[in-house]
């Protein structure tokens, strides 16, 4: 199919200075910025999520060039069937789910000190759960360190999602394979939540938009 994106395109960090700006977007923009430009991507022919620490996100791709994906619009537009839809709204699950996963990314490279080593190799002979619980800050923890995330990624969404993490993990390092301790309990997440939905639990219902919001706005904070 020939999917269309619509919005406005900004030049990169890199780019910018290639073209004699700072590139320093989060200071706001210098007397070289560019403006963003009203585009519309055709032929899009690839899609990729990048899971390095600089380029995260999600990406789209032509035969030419390669577009990161950043903030949806927050307008009503008219759909193919001209339905009045916010792309932001559209997103808002998918949103929730990536910033788990990137959260999750973020706890299994995170250094051992000034070590060239991370804590992948740790993690992965831990379940989910037990990692939640080990780096879960305490009432009284979170009360002198106020700064502190109050869990590492939402282990809520995590039982709702685990078929989206294990697919976006897999093959991320050696050592996080099928057979590990938390590839394994990813796959009993999704046994449970399979049953679940048989059941008819109640905590198997949809997420509101609000809730998948927080989730978002939440995993967007802690990996800053």
């Amino acid at each position: 199919a020939n999917h269309e994106l619509h919005g406005f395109l900004e030049l990169s960090p890199a780019a910018e200075k290639q073209q004699g700006g700072d590139g320093d977007h989060a200071a706001g923009p210098s007397k070289f910025s560019h403006p963003p430009v009203r585009v519309a991507i055709h032929k899009m022919t690839y899609w990729s999520y990048d899971r390095s620490p600089t380029n995260r996100g999600i990406w789209v791709g032509t035969d030419h060039s390669w577009y990161k994906l950043k903030q949806p619009c927050t307008q009503l537009r008219s759909s193919a069937t001209q339905q009045q839809i916010r792309m932001e709204d559209v997103h808002l699950e998918f949103r929730a789910q990536f910033g788990l996963v990137s959260n999750i990314i973020d706890l299994l490279q995170e250094k051992f000190g000034s070590t060239v080593n991370n804590y992948l190799v740790v993690h992965a002979k831990r379940t989910p759960q037990n990692i939640h619980a080990l780096l879960s800050p305490t009432p009284e923890q979170l009360r002198k360190y106020p700064m502190l995330n109050t869990e590492p990624f939402d282990l809520e969404c995590l039982r709702r999602y685990p078929s989206f993490v294990l697919t976006h993990l897999n093959r991320i390092h050696s050592a996080l394979n099928e057979d590990c301790v938390f590839m394994q309990g990813l796959k009993d997440l999704e046994k449970e939540l399979k049953a679940a939905k048989k059941r008819k639990d109640d905590w198997v219902v949809e997420m509101t938009k609000d809730h998948l919001l927080r989730v978002a706005l939440e995993s967007e904070k802690r990996s800053g």
